[in-house]
């Protein structure tokens, strides 16, 4: 997705071991060619069955940004030293066409 972008309303889907199957219904368009994670918020339609698929399970259905669901995983993780999960990064997620 980091080359294609996305509109508003777009479902995209993990593609690494990571976050394999998780789907995500973005709310503001992704610009092309930009690094980092997902800007702006999402819906959470479905946790996958990657890394932290358990983790995301409780906020499926839940609209969030990156930042709350780093948050959230890293709470339900317990470790208070984890300073970044690559979860929503745009080079791990694919625009699901129809």
């Amino acid at each position: 997705m980091q080359e294609t972008g996305a509109d508003a309303l777009d479902i995209v889907e993990g593609m690494t071991h990571k976050n394999v199957g998780l789907r995500l219904r973005l709310k503001q368009p992704q610009n092309k060619y930009e690094n980092g994670s997902l800007k702006g918020r999402f819906e959470i339609l479905a946790e996958g069955t990657g890394t932290y698929a358990e983790h995301i399970r409780p906020l499926v259905g839940q609209t969030m940004n990156s930042q709350d669901l780093f948050e959230s995983v890293s709470t339900s993780l317990g470790k208070t030293s984890v300073t970044k999960l690559t979860i929503v990064d745009r080079n791990s997620l694919r625009v699901v066409r129809p």
